[in-house]
């Protein structure tokens, strides 16, 4: 993870997250731990390391959730506020529960991620808004943090859509096509 450029306040701390994903190969009883262990700090060596939780393969099925592309949207015009842009269901398996606290969608369209701002996660059966992004990050992704997890129980399925502003710098041609990446998103 060089050059992440995380910049802390002085005296302060920052909080970061490590999301992945086990290799199908994992085998049971395997322990993987996540060390910090060569830290720079403006061009000066920190000292000391920082471990998480240690994390034990276990051999058991876990709780499953699929997406899939819902419905059908209509096509926004330029400068059009609130538009639905995306709309997916997600379905729990029936082994567990499952709870999401984020949302992660790629626009993989060719318009430019300046013309899609004021991103909102909806949930379709209540029109709740759970989550929104001021705009997509550099990597034309939009990233929605739940503000406490949604419990969506195993066996059932819900529909979300994603609303958003286009903006006047959008073309006629222009494209938005979101889709979620990888299953840690």
């Amino acid at each position: 993870f060089s050059g992440l450029a995380v910049k802390i306040p002085a005296g302060g701390s920052v909080t970061l997250d490590l999301v992945a994903d086990f290799a199908a190969t994992a085998t049971a009883g395997d322990v993987h731990v996540f060390t910090v262990s060569d830290v720079t700090v403006s061009g000066t060596a920190a000292t000391g390391s920082a471990s998480g939780n240690p994390m034990t393969v276990a051999s058991v099925a876990g709780g499953t959730i699929t997406i899939a592309k819902n419905g059908t949207l209509t096509n926004p015009k330029v400068g059009e506020k609130g538009v639905e842009v995306a709309q997916f269901q997600l379905t729990v398996g029936s082994t567990e529960d499952v709870k999401l606290s984020r949302v992660l969608l790629t626009n993989a369209g060719n318009m430019n991620r300046s013309a899609l701002t004021n991103l909102m996660l909806k949930d379709r059966s209540t029109n709740t808004t759970l989550a929104s992004a001021a705009s997509l990050n550099s990597k034309d992704q939009a990233v929605f943090e739940l503000a406490s997890p949604l419990l969506l129980e195993k066996g059932n399925a819900k529909t979300y859509s994603v609303y958003a502003d286009i903006g006047g710098e959008a073309k006629g041609s222009d494209t938005v096509r979101m889709y979620l990446e990888n299953s840690a998103d």
